[in-house]
């Protein structure tokens, strides 16, 4: 009866936010449902054949939408938090939305990104059957603290899950593979088959030494920051072997590569075929922010997000290896989603973006910290222009005829400048 009252009202509070045009009615759903029914997680959740949760620093969006396409084009019956509502209000609204007012689910499959704090705390009430951990780099060191203590607080978690739980994990991440080796658990490890050759960390690794005796790591190759074929000389150490070499990547991006393999591995444990995984994530397009292109004023707007050294690296790379003189426009915000510490932005690659950039503009609450970042790299011409709005004027009035015009903000300045391109908000 409680169940079906928090449903009732929660769907409600979702409609009356989409009226308000405040988002899409998700979290408020979730707090109304929770707040009529704490156990509305766990007694929706526990409906569906799989719960599927993939955590992670980066790729937590673009996997989830992999794998509910994945599936979804199989023939199940699919919910998904795919606006990226990602604490324990975004997860019960999303298993909201998606049940019927008698409190049965309308779906077969639950897939879940979880943010990386808030796992410990819906772990227990969604008690997946596959989890699936994509890498940790430091991102909102004001929130999230060091990557070790994120570390412990998910072996802890994973402590209250079942034991027949799965595990998904990146082998080339060499603190990930230590949690998926300390589990106890069945482990699929997927990992790239090559990268460059080199023997130490890019220069924003996080995790390069032996989280076993402490030694510096060693590698065969690096794909990117920490990540690649590594091993310890002193304890023998090495990355654990890989389930899947290789998959078809529907998007650019080395990081793009690890989020197939994590999302193709995660379906074939649900039991469909290798064939039918494979053909189905070819057809996978772009989410919202994550390399989607918009048409604005007869110009292409690529969006790439860009929230921590690492992924801003990565996506820096991919505009470079596709544009040889870009225009890019670089959105710094430093709100509670964002993470209130830019400091960051000191520890990415700028020079090699500047080198090759025609123009970039740095906008966003932030701009003139990012400006001065890329001043002490400039060799292109740089803008300043805080307001959102104008510096898209001026990267549209700068980009040429059949160019593309590329965008890396931070999260909420990703959600604020897609609301001025498209006229609305997600």
């Amino acid at each position: 009866m409680r169940l079906t009252t928090a449903i009732a009202f929660a769907k409600s509070a979702g409609y009356v936010s989409q009226l308000l045009n405040t988002g899409a009615g998700t979290t408020w759903a979730g707090k109304t449902s929770l707040t009529i029914f704490p156990k509305t997680i766990s007694s929706l959740s526990q409906q569906l054949t799989h719960r599927i949760v993939v955590v992670g620093t980066n790729g937590k969006t673009t996997t989830t939408a992999m794998i509910a396409h994945i599936l979804s084009t199989t023939g199940m019956r699919v919910v998904h938090n795919a606006t990226g509502a990602n604490l324990r209000n975004g997860i019960a609204g999303c298993l909201v939305r998606y049940s019927l007012a008698t409190g049965h689910m309308n779906a077969d499959v639950g897939v879940f990104e979880v943010d990386e704090a808030e796992l410990k705390h819906v772990i227990h009430e969604l008690d997946p059957t596959i989890i699936v951990m994509l890498n940790l780099f430091r991102d909102q060191l004001d929130r999230y603290g060091e990557l070790d203590a994120i570390a412990r607080e998910w072996n802890n978690a994973f402590s209250r899950v079942s034991k027949k739980t799965k595990l998904v994990a990146n082998a080339d991440d060499p603190l990930i593979a230590h949690i998926g080796e300390v589990s106890n658990r069945s482990v699929a490890y997927f990992g790239l088959s090559r990268g460059k050759k080199r023997h130490i960390a890019d220069l924003t690794a996080d995790s390069s030494y032996c989280i076993s005796c402490g030694s510096k790591l060693t590698y065969e190759w690096i794909s990117y920051a920490h990540l690649g074929k590594w091993s310890c000389g002193l304890c023998g150490r090495k990355r654990p072997h890989i389930s899947v070499p290789h998959v078809t990547n529907p998007l650019a991006g080395t990081y793009n590569m690890y989020n197939s393999l994590a999302a193709f591995l995660a379906c074939i444990q649900t039991g469909i075929s290798v064939h039918s995984a494979q053909e189905a994530l070819e057809s996978f397009t772009p989410v919202f922010g994550r390399q989607e292109s918009l048409r604005v004023k007869g110009r292409t707007v690529q969006i790439l997000l860009s929230k921590n050294p690492a992924g801003f690296n990565e996506s820096m790379r991919t505009v470079i290896a596709h544009d040889r003189h870009p225009v890019v426009i670089i959105a710094l915000n430093d709100r509670i989603v964002d993470g209130t510490d830019v400091s960051w932005i000191w520890d990415t690659d700028s020079e090699s973006l500047v080198d090759a950039a025609l123009h970039i503009v740095c906008t966003g609450d932030r701009a003139w910290d990012m400006g001065v970042r890329v001043k002490y790299a400039a060799k292109s011409h740089v803008t300043i222009e805080p307001d959102l709005k104008k510096a898209l004027d001026v990267g549209l009035k700068t980009v040429k005829d059949g160019q593309t015009l590329y965008v890396l903000p931070t999260y909420s300045a990703m959600l604020d400048i897609r609301k001025i391109l498209t006229g609305r908000k997600i």
